[in-house]
């Protein structure tokens, strides 16, 4: 009965073991599916797209498409360049401000306009997804700088595109559209004010005043 009790405790002892063994090799494996699932979620949040904050005015919205979503400008917030963060953001539906994520130029503080008809009245400071598109001002070096085809923006992503290469709107209303002879087509900046302008005519020659946007041509 001795050698018995001593065969059963044996036989105890080593299940034992082999269970204690699974156990710590089932939680080494939650240990790594978790820091798995972890490490995913900070990819992700890395990969969020930058922003750009507009120049403010009457007309100024973001590109189509480029409206950050109200959880995106609730989240993104503490990001953005001349905002306060004093107050909770203001989310609303009203006729006066921006549509989707803005910042008040009086006091800096974020609103998010739920109203897609909402026309603004020049206060607020649009803030929009950034482009994918890399930007690139040209220099004024000689006449007829111009972007190289397929290498302009469109006159919806000309607001974003300028102001991120320090443009901004003249007298603070609107961007300046026109049919000009002397200018280069498409998106440019004005080099004695840095005023942002769209030219339609697909045959102006640059005469030197003016810094066309571009997109950036890959290497």
């Amino acid at each position: 009965r001795v050698i018995e009790n001593r065969i059963s405790s044996n036989y105890f002892y080593y299940i034992t073991c082999i269970m204690a063994r699974h156990c710590v090799a089932l939680t080494c494996f939650a240990l790594v599916i978790q820091m798995h699932f972890v490490k995913e979620a900070r990819a992700d949040v890395s990969k969020m797209p930058g922003t750009t904050v507009l120049p403010n005015g009457r007309y100024v919205n973001c590109a189509p498409r480029h409206n950050l979503s109200k959880e995106d400008c609730v989240r993104e917030a503490p990001t953005f360049e001349g905002a306060s963060l004093d107050n909770n953001i203001a989310i609303g539906y009203w006729q006066h401000i921006v549509f989707g994520c803005s910042i008040s130029t009086e006091g800096g503080r974020i609103f998010y306009n739920e109203n897609p008809e909402a026309i603004s009245d020049g206060k607020y400071r649009p803030v929009c997804k950034a482009l994918a598109k890399e930007v690139v001002l040209l220099p004024i070096d000689h006449e007829g700088i111009h972007c190289q085809t397929d290498h302009g923006f469109s006159i919806d992503e000309c607001v974003t595109a300028a102001a991120s290469v320090g443009g901004n709107l003249r007298g603070g209303d609107r961007l300046i559209i026109g049919d000009w002879p002397n200018a280069p087509p498409g998106c440019f900046i004005e080099a004695s004010d840095n005023a942002i302008q769209f030219n339609q005519n697909s045959n102006g020659f640059n005469d030197g005043y003016f810094q066309p946007v571009c997109i950036r041509e890959e290497s």
